[in-house]
């Protein structure tokens, strides 16, 4: 390939490179529009070679890249019709770039963990202060799928969280006291549910299905009719669970304390009751 001769002006810049250089800072100063012009017609013209150039740059100096980002970013920000331009071609990027999306947010997600742990938790407790009740629906139902994988995380966390911190144990407690004074029934079919477990009785039931029992017979005791009212009221199975009863609602009829307790573990028949 024939290579031209160096022109004078050439020979010149290339014995002089730094006033060279400085001559040119000297014109692009006296010529910005002109420059700019020819800054965007080579960046056309050599799209690749600006994009490499730009990433080494970049990696060189990041906390120059970090700097002009924010100026940028907070300038785009005060201006309301930039700044819907600016999250219109995010969004488009981001539904054209799934893997590289997903890709860049574990990233941030490893190198930023505190941050984002801090910032669920502030924005989860404002959800759960909004949809209390949506919230403790999907919990509950979280919970009956894997029933097995929550009983193991709630030891988990008794022991590490609550039995050796003695402040919070005793948050707890009282909090658990509180609780069972204002919801007695409640909290009487919680220590039965406990109890047919212990005992690795079959089935379960529900608060509600329970309270449904109660109202088909009308808060009266199955054995004796009496009526019953929260005071009075108790669970008992038919066949007893000690006999092989199931805790399936079912098996479960409403009692008063007299006839629970003179029944025991026997299967009694309800006297006769004139409707």
């Amino acid at each position: 390939m024939k290579r031209w001769p160096l022109s004078p002006q050439q020979r010149w810049a290339k014995k002089h490179p730094d006033r060279m250089r400085a001559a040119c800072r000297r014109w692009r100063r006296r010529h910005p529009d002109k420059q700019r012009k020819s800054t965007y017609k080579w960046r056309q013209k050599n799209r690749e070679a600006w994009n490499a150039y730009q990433r080494r740059w970049r990696k060189r100096h990041p906390v120059n890249v970090r700097r002009s980002t924010r100026r940028r970013y907070l300038s785009i920000r005060r201006n309301p019709t930039q700044y819907a331009a600016h999250l219109t071609a995010g969004r488009r990027w981001r539904d054209a770039h799934p893997e590289q999306e997903r890709a860049r947010a574990r990233r941030y997600r490893v190198r930023n963990r505190e941050k984002v742990r801090a910032y669920r938790r502030k924005w989860m407790r404002k959800w759960y202060a909004a949809n209390r009740d949506k919230a403790r629906r999907q919990l509950r139902l979280r919970r009956v799928r894997d029933p097995n994988k929550w009983r193991a995380y709630d030891r988990k966390i008794y022991r590490t969280k609550l039995r050796s911190n003695p402040d919070k144990y005793a948050r707890k407690l009282a909090r658990g006291r509180s609780w069972a004074h204002q919801n007695p029934m409640k909290q009487r079919h919680r220590v039965g549910r406990y109890r047919a477990r212990t005992m690795m009785a079959r089935g379960s039931h529900t608060f509600e299905q329970w309270i449904s029992r109660v109202k088909n017979f009308r808060w009266r005791c199955f054995y004796c009719n009496s009526k019953l009212n929260t005071g009075t009221l108790t669970k008992d199975h038919r066949v007893p669970l000690s006999k092989g009863g199931t805790d399936f609602a079912s098996n479960l009829v409403p009692a008063c304390k007299s006839c629970n307790s003179g029944k025991q573990d026997r299967r009694w028949r309800p006297k006769s009751r004139e409707r």
